[in-house]
């Protein structure tokens, strides 16, 4: 059910920016919703779907609404894609470079210091709280044990890799 909802919420979040644009949201929510990766990724209990939601909504929040409430909401979205996937992070460093490069974009966002502030902050605050959460649920950061663990057995992969070329040679 989670991994649903993650993919309502990128089709909700892909039809609030086509709105933004001036379009009917129809196209958007069909190709990020249903034919989408989303989609596919929303038929499995992975994590993939909510991130990706996650991803969207706080784009959607950040480009189509400018209270200071949203922006926090914004981040918190945010937040929870990069807790959930670590790789959404690039996502948004694309997108923050993206717009710092649009003219006609940048102006306007950069005059928003306190609500980027507030992004930022709600977004720095879900992953403290998730780094937290991790450590006393579980006793050490997940995400950094997973990530060592796969490091090992890359290196372990390899090196069997050059032993048989040696040995075989």
């Amino acid at each position: 059910a989670v991994s649903i909802a993650g993919v309502v919420l990128a089709g909700w979040g892909a039809w609030m920016l086509e709105r933004s644009c001036g379009g009917s949201g129809v196209r958007s929510t069909i190709l990020v919703g249903v034919v989408g990766s989303a989609a596919f990724y929303g038929t499995d209990t992975w994590e993939h779907a909510p991130a990706v939601g996650f991803a969207v909504m706080g784009t959607a929040l950040l480009l189509t609404r400018t209270t200071l409430q949203t922006g926090v909401l914004a981040g918190v979205c945010w937040g929870l894609a990069v807790a959930l996937r670590s790789e959404t992070a690039l996502v948004a460093v694309g997108l923050a470079l993206a717009a710092l490069m649009i003219r006609d974009v940048r102006r306007p966002v950069l005059a928003e210091r306190l609500r980027l502030g507030l992004i930022g902050a709600a977004g720095v605050g879900v992953l403290l709280a998730d780094r937290i959460a991790q450590q006393r649920i579980i006793g050490s950061d997940f995400r950094s044990s997973r990530v060592g663990n796969q490091a090992s057995a890359a290196l372990n992969a390899f090196e069997e890799r050059i032993r048989d070329a040696v040995v075989t040679t």
